[in-house]
């Protein structure tokens, strides 16, 4: 079975670390969604996710 793709939406402390986590267990991560863009941008690149100013299109990425 495959896994679904994850949206991350906020990526402070907690979505960091669930991001990170998610992606070592092998969970792909579509995008990442925030109000902070350096955040955003920092940890989309991080796991090769897509970085989105609207949460709301995080989500329409992730399954």
């Amino acid at each position: 079975m495959q896994k679904p793709t994850i949206a991350i939406i906020g990526p402070g402390r907690a979505g960091s670390a669930l991001g990170r986590a998610l992606r070592s267990a092998g969970y792909p991560i579509a995008a990442i969604g925030g109000r902070n863009p350096d955040n955003v941008r920092n940890l989309a690149q991080e796991l090769g996710a897509r970085a989105c100013q609207s949460p709301a299109t995080a989500i329409d990425l992730a399954d």
